[in-house]
């Protein structure tokens, strides 16, 4: 199951991130995170066209831990009128 999540999630970021290169729009925030994590790296390639292309993002990982993930199976809904 947590396999499954994570291949889910991997996809939907690729996604994402794929559109945001469609739209020029950095919809992961990720030019913020280069802004505020490595300033030197970010001042570089500021003057770029975009920051954001194809190559970018090399690899993504995705580190899932479920917990209780049958637990509303059981759950009984009661309705009071």
């Amino acid at each position: 199951m947590e396999e499954f999540v994570k291949k889910g999630i991997i996809s939907e970021i690729k996604q994402l991130y794929q559109l945001g290169l469609e739209h020029n729009i950095d919809f992961l925030n990720l030019e913020h995170q280069l802004f505020r994590k490595d300033y030197e790296d970010w001042k570089k390639l500021k003057n770029q066209e975009t920051l954001l292309r194809e190559n970018s993002i090399l690899s993504i990982e995705a580190h899932i831990t479920m917990e209780h993930s049958g637990s509303f199976k059981n759950r009984k809904i009661e309705i009071k009128e």
